[in-house]
C-alpha cells in the first residue's frame, strides 16, 4: 500500500501542483453561480506593529488587492469576500510584504511558492 501511495504522490507532484490536483478530483460544480461569504483573517504571531494588510488570490487571478480592517477586540485583520465553489490559493500583503497565514492550510506549488489554500 505504501509503495503505491508513494508512486501516486510522485506522479501527482510531477504532473500537477497540489491546487491543480485538488481541482481535478472535486465533483462537478452543480451550483456554479452560487456565492459563499468567506471570512479571511490575518494575525501576526509577533508583536510587530502592522499598518496595512491586503488579500490577493487566485480567485481573481492575483489582480485585485482587498484591504483588511483591524479588529481591536480580536487583534486580527479581517475581510469578507463572496466566492464561488472551488479551490483557491491566496496570500496576504502585510505592509508591502507577501505573507501566508501560518494558522491556515498551505500548499507548495511546483516552483516552490508557498500559498494559503482555500476550498469553498
Amino acid at each position: 500500500y505504501m509503495v503505491k501511495r508513494k508512486e501516486i504522490e510522485q506522479l501527482i507532484s510531477k504532473s500537477f501542483s497540489k491546487l491543480e490536483y485538488l481541482k481535478s478530483i472535486l465533483p462537478p460544480n452543480e451550483d456554479k453561480d452560487k456565492l459563499y461569504e468567506i471570512l479571511f483573517e490575518y494575525n501576526s504571531n509577533d508583536n510587530k506593529k502592522i499598518n496595512t494588510v491586503q488579500l490577493c488570490g487566485s480567485f481573481e487571478n492575483w489582480q485585485v488587492r482587498h484591504p483588511l480592517h483591524y479588529d481591536p477586540e480580536s487583534g486580527k485583520w479581517k475581510t469578507k469576500l463572496k466566492l464561488k465553489k472551488g479551490v483557491y490559493n491566496y496570500k496576504y500583503i502585510v505592509d508591502g510584504e507577501w505573507m501566508i497565514n501560518p494558522f491556515k492550510q498551505t500548499c507548495t506549488e511546483k516552483e516552490g511558492q508557498v500559498n494559503n489554500l482555500l476550498m469553498v
